[in-house]
C-alpha cells in the first residue's frame, strides 16, 4: 500500500465524507484555540507586517480547513482595531497529499481568493491532527497477527517498530521546516497522543482493536482472508507527550514555547443514545480509513465492515466512553549560527551581521561580556551560551544598531544602565524585533 495514495480523507459531502464526519478534529482545534490566539498576539505585539503568511500543511477538506485560518484573521483584525493599525494582506497556503479533495475547499471560497502558490517563507505554520499519520507502515510487523495496530496482544517489537518510525518521520519533518519558515516564525502542531509512556494504557486503542475484530468477523463469512488481515497494519502512531518534546529538542531547529495535553470524550459519543453514537463514530472512522482499507481489502467489504464495527462500538458503550488525548505544542524557529563566519573580527572577536526584512542579528564572541541569560538553546549550533537582547526597530535602526552594539560591548561597564534606559525586552519577541545575540 502506497501511503501517499491511500492516506486521504473521504472527499465530497456524502454521509461518510470527512466534511460531515470530522467533529473529533474540530474538537481538537477548539481545545487548542488559546494556543493559537496567544501565539498570534505574541508574534505581532511589536509590529504587524503588511503581509502575513500562513501555511496549513495537512489541511484536509471540509469546514475545519478554514476554521483555523478564520481564527487567525479575526485575531489579527482585532489587534489592528485596538492599535488603529491597517490590517495586513493575508497569504494562506493550503497543502495536503495528492488525493485530498482540495476542490471541495476551493468551492467554499469566493473566486477572488482562489490562487495557487508555493509553501515558502511563511511566518506561521499550523498542523492539526495529521502528524500522527506515518509516512509508511513500520517494518517488521509480521508477528502482529490478528491486529491492525498496537494492541494488548502485540509483541514488544511492534511497539518499538511504531515508535522508531514515528521518531524518523517526526525528526525529518522538523528538519525540513526551517527551509520554509522565516527566522522567528512560529509553528503549532497538534497530535492525537497518549497520556502514559505505556502504549497499552489508553482506551482509544480500543477503536482499532474493534475494527480488527470486525475484519476478523468477516473471515468465516468468506468476505475477507485471514492472511490479508494479518498483513494489514495502520501507518499511524499516537505519541507520548514527553517523546514529542524530546524529539523537538534533539533535532534542534525550534524552541518549545508551550507544550500541553488535553483529554476529552469523543464528541460523537452519547452514553444515553449509544446506537446512534456508535453509528456516528463508525462514520467518523470510515471517513479517515476507508481509502486505506479499500486499497488493501477491496471496496466491496466497506459497508458491511463498518456496520459490524458500529455494532461492536454500541456494545462497548455499555462499559465506557471513548476518550482521546490531544497534544498541542507551540514552537519558534531558532536562529542558525552554523553558516556564520568568524573571519570578520573586531579586535580579535568575530562580528557577524545578518540582515533580512524582519530583523537584524549581531553576534559578538568575547569572554569579557556577560549579559542576562535568556535560554541556552535560543540559537541553533551556537558553540557557546547565546545571550539575547531585543530593541524596537525603526527606519534608521539597521545602520545604527550595528555601531551601537559594538560600542555597547566596548562600554560594558555601563551596560546595566543602557538596558534599563532603552527598555530592552526578552527573547520571546524575536519575530519582529532587532535581535542582538552575544555569545
Amino acid at each position: 500500500m502506497a501511503v501517499e495514495n491511500a492516506l486521504c480523507m473521504n472527499g465530497g459531502d456524502g454521509e461518510s465524507s470527512y466534511a460531515n464526519n470530522s467533529l473529533l478534529q474540530k474538537k481538537v482545534i477548539l481545545e487548542s484555540r488559546s494556543f493559537l490566539v496567544d501565539t498570534i498576539k505574541d508574534m505581532l505585539k511589536i509590529r504587524i507586517p503588511t503581509c502575513f503568511k500562513v501555511a496549513d500543511l495537512g489541511c484536509s477538506s471540509g469546514p475545519n480547513t478554514l476554521l483555523v485560518i478564520s481564527e487567525i484573521i479575526d485575531t489579527i483584525h482585532e489587534m489592528c482595531q485596538q492599535t488603529n493599525t491597517e490590517s495586513p494582506e493575508f497569504l494562506v497556503l493550503l497543502n495536503d497529499l495528492p488525493e485530498n479533495d482540495l476542490n471541495a475547499i476551493f468551492k467554499t471560497l469566493p473566486a477572488g481568493l482562489r490562487r495557487q502558490g508555493r509553501q515558502v517563507g511563511a511566518l506561521f505554520y499550523f498542523w492539526n491532527t495529521c502528524l500522527h499519520w506515518l509516512s509508511q507502515v513500520p517494518r517488521g510487523l509480521v508477528n502482529n497477527k490478528g491486529n491492525i495496530y498496537i494492541a494488548k496482544s502485540s509483541p514488544p517489537n511492534v511497539f518499538k517498530a511504531y515508535m522508531d518510525q514515528f521518531h524518523t518521520d517526526f525528526s525529518m519533518f522538523l528538519c525540513s521546516r526551517p527551509k520554509e519558515i522565516l527566522p522567528g516564525g512560529r509553528m503549532i502542531l497538534t497530535f492525537i497522543g497518549r497520556s502514559n509512556v505505556d502504549p497499552n494504557t489508553n482506551c482509544c486503542y480500543d477503536l482499532w482493536e474493534l475494527l480488527a475484530k470486525s475484519l476478523l468477523d468477516m473471515v468465516p463469512e468468506g468476505l475477507v482472508k485471514e492472511k490479508d488481515v494479518d498483513s494489514f497494519n495502520l501507518p499511524y502512531y499516537e505519541p507520548y507527550m514527553e517523546v514529542v518534546k524530546a524529539i523537538i529538542e534533539d533535532e534542534g531547529s525550534f524552541n518549545v514555547d508551550r507544550l500541553q495535553m488535553f483529554e476529552f470524550n469523543d464528541p460523537n459519543g452519547d452514553i444515553d443514545n449509544k446506537y446512534q453514537s456508535a453509528q456516528s463514530m463508525a462514520n467518523g472512522l470510515r471517513a479517515v480509513t476507508e481509502a486505506m482499507l479499500a486499497s488493501h481489502f477491496g471496496e466491496t467489504i466497506i459497508d458491511n465492515l463498518f456496520a459490524k464495527f458500529a455494532k461492536h462500538m454500541a456494545e462497548e458503550f455499555c462499559q465506557k466512553m471513548t476518550r482521546y488525548i490531544s497534544i498541542v505544542t507551540c514552537m519558534t524557529k531558532k536562529l542558525d549560527f552554523s553558516n556564520w563566519s568568524a573571519k570578520d573580527t573586531y579586535k580579535g572577536n568575530p562580528v557577524v551581521v545578518t540582515m533580512n526584512p524582519n530583523f537584524l542579528v549581531v553576534k559578538i564572541d568575547g569572554p569579557d561580556f556577560a549579559f542576562r541569560p535568556v535560554e541556552k538553546s535560543r540559537g541553533k549550533n551556537a558553540k557557546q551560551v547565546t545571550w539575547v537582547l531585543l530593541l524596537k526597530a525603526n527606519h534608521v535602526f539597521s545602520c545604527v544598531a550595528w555601531l551601537a552594539t559594538v560600542l555597547w560591548a566596548l562600554l560594558g561597564a555601563i551596560k546595566k544602565r543602557l538596558i534599563h534606559r532603552q527598555g530592552v525586552t526578552l527573547a520571546s519577541e524575536a519575530s519582529y524585533n532587532c535581535t542582538i545575540m552575544l555569545g
